[in-house]
């Protein structure tokens, strides 16, 4: 008798102490929007708060069991959340679980408990649950992601990344109404390669936009920084964006742009920009690969070009020379000996015109103010050519490495002679002023001759190695010459001279502050 009353001032005693304890446990959980729960070991009951059974979708006059909340859960995770309880009651562990609810709509919950004891015993398990349904679909779409990544990174051009992007942006991330922009090579435009279904139906046909353009996403990519609008409807720019109310705007490094719309305003957060984030990552760092691939692709097939060229120019001097020596060898007195010392002289400027053309395209490592005026004459000096005459307009300082430039202009007389008739006459001079935003001067210079000059339709194809019209040159003059402006960050352009002559103009040239060295 005594034993069961005891026992029934145990309950009571617990039921009170829990009362109170429930009323302070569910002002602290609302603010952190969880559920309260608590299992009293003793009567084995549960007792949940509003926002408990709010989650788990359980009405507030339905009394559960311990079995009765295993049944909320999918076959799958019943018997681990049962586990974790037993763990608790027997073991005294702690427990921190995701379930997934038994429901037509995937929802997950993370439930947290430990033991109460008293005397040594437990007497109740309590915690707390909350609903990370959202997180466990982030997840998941960050799983999906990594399989979009590996699309990418076997993605062979940017038509293709930018596909995969916009399918992983829709179908993964849930950004249906989408569009990827990608600069072009001249840096001016941000040309649409990918766009949804859904987004051309809600805003119409996407344009391209110039990178200069005051419009979010070109202000996006010029600032490299995301871009969320609240209300696309106060941006003051001609486009139509149709039913799109919100935009968000994600830079892909140097490559471009993405963007995705919706009809609602304020729909974007920072959440959505982090996300985002992640596939403009990937997208990038594929991007990169592929540019990086092209490049050396490129490079591949010049160096083949250029080898093959080189071992054809040899090859040709190099077996008219050893075939002379046979004869020589035969009968000295039928030997020509001018053939072969031509044959050895057009091997000789093969290899300087390589050594040269190794050289032109290195870092620069001996810049200095140089007189145009003064390297110019200094070249001309080097020709030492009769019938070639070089005046100079106007005299610049510039920062330069001079024994390079030097190169240029003795190359660009040399080409002179060898492509006209006698006399030839040449001007050096100054092209107009620029002033960076910085306050540094740059300018040009230009070289022109008063021969036939270079057709429109090979001005491009002249720079390249081994491009000569000339029988027996080695057709490096202009290759090298190409090299050593963009070895110092200068441009260079063919156009016609004011007498229908060939005229190279040299530009992005930085004027220097300092006096000239010699």
């Amino acid at each position: 008798m005594r034993n069961r009353q005891r026992q029934r001032c145990i309950e009571s005693a617990v039921t009170q102490r829990n009362a109170s304890h429930h009323e302070r446990l569910e002002f602290a959980l609302e603010l952190a929007d969880a559920g309260a729960w608590e299992y009293e070991i003793p009567t084995e009951t549960v007792w949940w708060n509003k926002q408990a059974r709010e989650i788990h979708g359980v009405s507030p006059d339905r009394t559960l069991s311990l079995d009765g909340i295993d049944e909320l859960y999918t076959p799958d995770d019943r018997r681990r959340i049962r586990d974790a309880f037993d763990r608790a009651i027997n073991e005294r562990e702690p427990f921190d679980e995701i379930a997934e609810l038994d429901g037509e709509d995937r929802q997950w919950v993370r439930i947290r408990g430990e033991p109460v004891t008293s005397g040594g015993t437990p007497i109740t398990v309590r915690g707390s649950c909350q609903d990370v349904t959202s997180f466990k679909q982030r997840e998941e779409q960050f799983k999906f992601l990594h399989s979009a990544g590996t699309e990418l990174m076997q993605a062979s051009s940017r038509e293709e990344a930018a596909e995969v992007t916009i399918d992983a942006a829709k179908h993964i991330l849930g950004y249906a109404k989408a569009a990827l922009r990608l600069v072009d090579e001249n840096n001016e435009v941000l040309r649409v390669f990918a766009t949804t279904k859904d987004n051309v139906a809600a805003a119409g046909e996407r344009p391209d936009y110039r990178v200069d353009e005051d419009v979010p996403a070109a202000e996006s990519y010029r600032r490299g920084q995301p871009k969320v609008f609240t209300d696309l409807n106060v941006t003051q720019d001609e486009y139509e964006r149709g039913a799109l109310r919100s935009g968000l705007y994600v830079p892909l490094g140097d490559h471009g742009v993405f963007s995705c719309g919706n009809p609602e305003p304020d729909a974007y957060d920072q959440t959505d920009v982090n996300i985002v984030a992640v596939l403009t990552k990937l997208t990038a760092t594929a991007l990169t690969r592929i540019k990086v691939d092209r490049e050396l692709r490129q490079k591949r097939d010049q160096l083949e070009d250029f080898t093959g060229t080189v071992a054809h120019d040899l090859r040709n001097p190099l077996n008219s020379a050893a075939g002379y020596l046979d004869i020589a060898r035969r009968d000295p007195q039928d030997a020509d000996f001018e053939v072969i010392r031509d044959a050895l002289d057009r091997m000789e400027a093969i290899i300087d015109d390589l050594l040269r053309l190794a050289r032109a395209g290195k870092s620069l490592d001996n810049v200095t103010p140089v007189s145009l005026a003064d390297v110019t004459e200094e070249a001309w000096q080097h020709a030492q050519t009769d019938g070639l005459t070089v005046a100079v307009e106007d005299d610049i300082v510039i920062d330069a490495d001079r024994e390079r430039l030097l190169h240029i202009l003795e190359n660009l007389f040399r080409n002179a002679i060898d492509h006209n008739d006698p006399p030839v006459s040449l001007t050096v001079g100054a092209l107009e002023e620029t002033r960076t935003s910085g306050g540094a001067s740059s300018s040009g210079f230009f070289v022109e001759d008063d021969g036939s000059g270079i057709p429109p339709d090979v001005r491009d194809e002249a720079f390249e190695h081994g491009y000569t019209t000339q029988e027996g040159g080695t057709g490096f003059g202009l290759s090298i010459v190409h090299h050593v402006a963009d070895a110092h960050g200068w441009s260079v352009e063919i156009t016609e001279g004011r007498t229908g002559g060939a005229r190279f103009e040299f530009t992005n040239v930085p004027l220097s502050s300092e006096k000239t060295t010699q």
